[in-house]
């Protein structure tokens, strides 16, 4: 039975933000019409169409007071209208209720997605085919071509400062001769044990016919292995024509397996650049751009922002630390916990009542988690995180930089731990490695070992057995499902009605001070696949550069979005 006696303040969180949504939905439209916001006069005719609604729910609610909410909002309001017009979103997107599929529909699509998907691998397997093979020599990196003396050019080792010659000394003893050629990069240097194989050779005694007499040694040529990768060559370019014009790096596994499915860079540059022949100037204006495109971003650590939140709200259940219900109190866009900060507060975007762990994860409340990790204490976060792999090497085919909770041997003030709770302070963490502990959430507390090398008889590997218990697992799956479905979430971008996802958005602030206010951002969406059954189950962690002014995180998540819309499809 329906309550009559409640006011605003008594509604549900989940009632409020349907009326939230509502009205920045009006604010919106209004704005598209009119090319600015509404002044008080129109501001107060939006009020007291929505209020009805208000009524409805809250008969005790006064206007003034509902007027006093909206208004407060204001500028949160235009701040997000901007943002969702610079990302495409617009009004009856916004509105537009979704066609369901039938089942026969559901099915016809899948098939038809099925076929295309075998017709793509089967084109670029003969590409590949088609592809010529590169030729080198103990002068040259990439030969190009020769002279019309049969001399040849191209790029030499000493400019791609590398040494060949240098090779069969380090490698002396395991067969190699001065014609063989050796994987010094890539793929081709990291399994070069398994792709080189053995040269073959036969000694005998011929008569004085040249008939063969005797043979006294036969050794058979023995062919390298067959690599095979776990990566998905269509998911790689999707996601690199997607973030090609940005300074970024994408992840994405097979979270069940382990098997990585794309490892992604920008931006890059052309590899038949080598082919051709490359100048010095090209050489020169790769070394000397600005964004980088030789730095291998995937290899890096960053700092993770608040994709953290699930690590630490994991921990402090784990630990019996957290109650996901306590309510951590309502403190505005600001907070320090007492005078000793001095003039250091953390701050927030949203405001988070009742502040409990659901809303936080919702709203991406840093206060919240801030006060989470000022509970834990310094050694339950930091003991915990080396559990988690932190301050370790990634068990992984390329080396990857290793993940790190503070730039000295702990945590040295009550700033810096609060900080840490929501990503800060001096936390910084490799994506792969973010992505593997993500895993977690998809194998009841078990952080699966990721993989390049494709097996069909794998049997994934547990790198980090039970690290997290199976209840504080479930406990932030379901927040982290809403940050993807609730409306007003931050991650609303990325909902599907066809699949339940989960994730978290992340915006982290890069400075060189603390008083620095020309810093930059590093905007994150981290988002994965729930139903287990599914036919490509993805992880998939993001990384762009640069988003202070291009929309943050949701810059992030309208292009994982796009990407999605392809690899589910």
């Amino acid at each position: 039975m329906q309550r009559n006696d409640r006011s605003y303040k008594d509604l549900k969180q989940k009632q409020k933000s349907a009326i939230a949504d509502k009205t920045y939905k009006m604010h919106l439209k209004f704005y598209l019409e009119n090319q600015r916001m509404p002044d008080a006069t129109e501001m107060n005719d939006i009020c007291k169409s929505l209020f009805t609604a208000v009524q409805s729910l809250a008969p005790k609610t006064e206007y003034e007071e509902f007027y006093k909410i909206v208004e407060k909002r204001e500028k949160s309001y235009e701040e997000r209208i901007l943002r969702d017009i610079q990302n495409g979103i617009i009004i009856e997107t916004l509105m537009a209720k979704k066609h369901k599929k039938t089942p026969e529909e559901k099915a016809a699509v899948a098939k038809q997605k099925k076929q295309q998907r075998r017709a793509r691998r089967k084109q670029e397997t003969r590409d590949n085919l088609a592809k010529e093979e590169i030729l080198q020599d103990d002068r040259f990196f990439v030969i190009a071509g020769y002279t019309s003396g049969g001399a040849p050019y191209g790029v030499t080792w000493e400019e791609m400062g590398l040494k060949p010659w240098e090779d069969l000394e380090e490698n002396k003893g395991k067969g190699y001769d001065s014609n063989s050629v050796i994987g010094r990069s890539g793929i081709e240097s990291l399994y070069e044990d398994k792709l080189k194989g053995q040269n073959g050779c036969m000694i005998y005694i011929e008569d004085e016919f040249g008939n063969r007499k005797d043979i006294i040694v036969d050794k058979p040529v023995q062919n390298g292995e067959d690599i095979q990768l776990t990566i998905d060559a269509e998911l790689q370019k999707v996601l690199y024509e997607q973030f090609k014009d940005d300074k970024s790096c994408s992840v994405a596994m097979n979270q069940y397996t382990g098997e990585v499915l794309a490892l992604v860079s920008t931006p890059s540059f052309n590899s038949n650049d080598f082919v051709m022949g490359m100048s010095d100037k090209l050489w020169k204006s790769l070394n000397e751009d600005e964004r980088q495109p030789l730095y291998n971003r995937f290899r890096q650590v960053w700092c993770p922002g608040s994709t953290f939140k699930p690590v630490t709200a994991v921990i402090g259940l784990d630990t019996g630390i957290l109650d996901p219900v306590e309510d951590y109190g309502n403190e505005g866009l600001s907070w320090q916990k007492d005078s000793s900060w001095g003039d250091y507060y953390v701050t927030t975007l949203h405001e988070t009542e009742p502040a409990t762990l659901e809303n936080a994860m919702i709203y991406s409340d840093n206060i919240y988690f801030a006060k989470v990790a000022l509970k834990l204490g310094e050694n339950n976060l930091t003991s915990f995180l080396e559990k988690l792999g932190f301050n370790k090497e990634i068990p992984f085919d390329i080396k990857m930089s290793i993940s790190q909770y503070s730039n000295t041997e702990g945590i040295k003030s009550e700033i810096q731990l609060a900080d840490s709770g929501y990503g800060q302070g001096q936390i910084l963490i490799n994506p792969l490695h973010l992505a593997s502990i993500y895993s977690a959430f998809s194998n009841d507390g078990n952080i699966i070992e990721p993989t390049l090398l494709y097996n069909p008889n794998y049997n994934p590997n547990i790198w980090m057995p039970e690290v997290i218990q199976k209840e504080s697992i479930h406990t932030v799956l379901e927040t982290m499902k809403k940050v993807i479905s609730e409306p007003t979430a931050t991650g609303y971008g990325l909902h599907r009605e066809e699949y339940t996802l989960a994730g978290k958005t992340g915006t982290a602030e890069i400075k060189l001070s603390k008083e620095d206010a020309t810093g930059t951002e590093l905007g994150w969406m981290a988002v994965f696949t729930t139903d287990p059954n599914i036919e490509n189950p993805i992880l998939l962690i993001s990384m762009v550069e640069d988003v202070k002014n291009i929309g943050g995180s949701g810059y992030v998540v309208q292009k994982d979005k796009r990407v999605l819309d392809q690899y589910l499809r």
